[in-house]
């Protein structure tokens, strides 16, 4: 299983350290954003990610969960092409569900995909969203076979992000 998830995080060009995630009770923050957010239960472990604010681990399945936001250079893209550079460097990539939700009162658009991250199968469920000049992702990643198990994690963070404001 930590094979799959050093698959997936090197899929999308991350590396890990082991270091704090930036969450401090239940707030991220940066020098661009703030913002709440519900981390999953004590069975994630929390991983700290070049590329991501946010980014846990399920040790037993594999499966990764993933918050980032970015204020950097963001220019007016469909949401579907924000959600199409998420899988970039995927192979056999295939959209099982695509629509467009409100989230926090904007439009979003939340994606399940299957496809192959360095010759691995995996499923995943994103979701991306504009702001106020920031793009903002929510991705969960997993083994197909724990995909369900552990797809309610994904909703906790999904449900439990609010509050999300750029700093000027």
């Amino acid at each position: 299983m930590k094979k799959i998830i050093g698959l997936i995080l090197l899929g999308f060009g991350y590396s890990a350290c082991a270091i704090p995630t930036g969450l401090n009770e239940g707030v991220y923050q940066d020098a661009q954003v703030r913002y709440k957010i519900v981390a999953p239960g004590a069975a994630w472990k929390s991983l700290r990610l070049q590329t991501a604010d946010l980014s846990w681990m399920q040790p037993k399945t594999g499966s990764t969960l993933l918050a980032n936001s970015n204020c950097k250079g963001v220019k007016d893209v469909p949401l579907q092409s924000l959600t199409q550079h998420l899988l970039i460097g995927m192979t056999e990539k295939k959209i099982v569900s695509q629509e467009t939700i409100t989230f926090s009162g904007r439009d979003a658009l939340e994606t399940e995909v299957t496809a192959k991250i360095d010759g691995v199968r995996q499923r995943m469920k994103m979701l991306v969203m504009k702001k106020d000049g920031c793009v903002y992702d929510l991705f969960y990643g997993a083994d197909p076979a724990f995909y369900e198990e552990d797809l309610k994690s994904y909703f906790q963070l999904k449900n439990g992000f609010s509050e999300h404001e750029r700093k000027r």
